[in-house]
């Protein structure tokens, strides 16, 4: 197998973006087709996939900051779980007074182009969802310890999706935490 890639970034106090092509070339690439014990095991030759990745980061605006991330590749007829696409997205909040910080998170993912087993012949749906968490931090005016409650809901749209076909993940759903640091 040979792999390569080439990016580009730039880096200032508010601002972080990057960009990255990448290639990947396989030659004698062994797949297993059917499931133990008849799979068959076969060498399919050759592969290449291409894709290119960027992100976006604005930081320190105020209490805010932003992030954004895609993917894109070309994966062929040998796509199995690798999506065709990816996006994820996040927006983050948060104010410090003194020792206390209060703070907040929403970040969403789309998948696009998730295959299983036929090999590009049938996808499966689309992914999108939504995550949103929020804590509050006490941290000691000595530094001597922190107190961190949290709250996650998870998939807050409630939508039904999967990454693996006939394996859905869990509708909506929170989480609760604490997190101590002496």
């Amino acid at each position: 197998a040979l792999n390569w890639d080439v990016g580009l970034g730039y880096h200032s106090k508010h601002l972080e973006v990057g960009f990255t092509g990448y290639r990947t070339q396989a030659d004698d690439m062994i797949r297993y087709f059917g499931a133990w014990p008849t799979a068959e095991v076969v060498n399919i030759d050759h592969v290449t996939i291409w894709g290119v990745e960027g992100r976006v980061e604005l930081k320190d605006i105020g209490p805010f900051a932003f992030k954004a991330s895609g993917d894109w590749r070309d994966a062929g007829r040998y796509t199995r779980q690798n999506p065709e696409a990816k996006v994820d997205l996040t927006a983050e909040v948060g104010r410090a007074w003194g020792e206390h910080f209060i703070g907040g998170t929403l970040t969403g993912e789309w998948v696009h182009g998730l295959y299983m087993a036929n090999y590009g012949r049938d996808p499966i749906d689309d992914v999108f969802v939504m995550d949103l968490a929020a804590r509050y931090r006490y941290t000691s005016p000595d530094r001597g310890f922190e107190v961190e409650p949290y709250v996650f809901l998870r998939n807050f749209l409630d939508r039904r999706y999967a990454y693996v076909e006939a394996y859905p993940m869990p509708g909506f759903n929170a989480l609760a935490g604490l997190k101590l640091r002496i």
